[in-house]
């Protein structure tokens, strides 16, 4: 906000995974500045509780059950998206999907899901969106990728690769429609504190050192936080930064540095 001009005042802003997590905070970060909200994901209750708790802020808020990786869903998701906004303006791929392991071990069932949750979610979700923002020659995209896209980690072969063509993909989408006026840029966040993440840390078998682990990558003492995200997706967004597109943030603590 500048003093109390809300930059996203009545705005339309699609989230996809976004009834939890970093997905959810984003949303909220975005209705908190007057914009209205498409929750997108497949779990109904949270969703239900997310746009509850938007249109508790005052503004308007749907959910919509989608499957991501499915083209049929995803369409659906995008004309019931365009009737209840009317628009959209910000379209934030947050949806993802992790895999561990290295080449020899990922099944390949495992290493298809993990490019169709991560990859083909972003390309399906932006064919049937941005012609929407084309014809009004505005909006922006923030496609959310991961340390891992920046630089090889351990067990992280399909993860890294996949958010490593978000990035790809995202450079090849401003080159092509900035013309149009659309801005498209990337956010690569580090290791992020999450309800998730704090999930996994208690059932793994030595969770402080893995916790230290998760540390000792960066240059911060800390983890991140889910506000630090919806920050700095709101600042990719952020209609004055005309001048940034095919831009990769991130957002690490330092790790991609050190």
């Amino acid at each position: 906000m500048r003093g109390n001009i809300m930059k996203f005042a009545n705005k339309s802003v699609i989230v996809t995974g976004s009834t939890s997590g970093i997905g959810k905070e984003i949303a909220f970060a975005f209705a908190s500045q007057g914009a209205d909200i498409a929750i997108i994901g497949r779990n109904a209750d949270k969703g239900k509780e997310a746009v509850d708790t938007i249109r508790g802020m005052g503004r308007h808020a749907v959910f919509i059950a989608t499957d991501l990786t499915n083209e049929a869903s995803v369409k659906k998701m995008a004309d019931e998206a365009m009737r209840s906004l009317g628009r959209v303006d910000v379209l934030v791929n947050n949806a993802g999907h992790l895999v561990s392991g290295a080449v020899p071990d990922i099944r390949p069932e495992d290493w298809h899901k993990t490019w169709q949750t991560n990859v083909t979610s972003v390309y399906l979700a932006c064919h049937y969106l941005l012609p929407h923002m084309l014809n009004n020659r505005s909006g922006a995209i923030v496609n959310i990728a991961s340390e891992t896209a920046l630089k090889g980690y351990k067990n992280r072969a399909a993860y890294g690769a996949a958010k490593a063509a978000v990035i790809s993909l995202t450079k090849s989408m401003a080159v092509d429609h900035s013309e149009a006026g659309i801005r498209v840029n990337c956010l690569c966040p580090g290791t992020v504190e999450t309800e998730m993440f704090n999930h996994l840390l208690t059932h793994n078998l030595d969770p402080n050192r893995h916790k230290q682990a998760m540390l000792d990558r960066r240059l911060t003492p800390f983890l991140g936080t889910i506000g630090e995200v919806a920050k700095a997706v709101l600042f990719l967004a952020d209609p004055d930064m005309n001048y940034m597109t095919g831009s990769v943030l991130t957002l690490d603590g330092g790790s991609s540095v050190k």
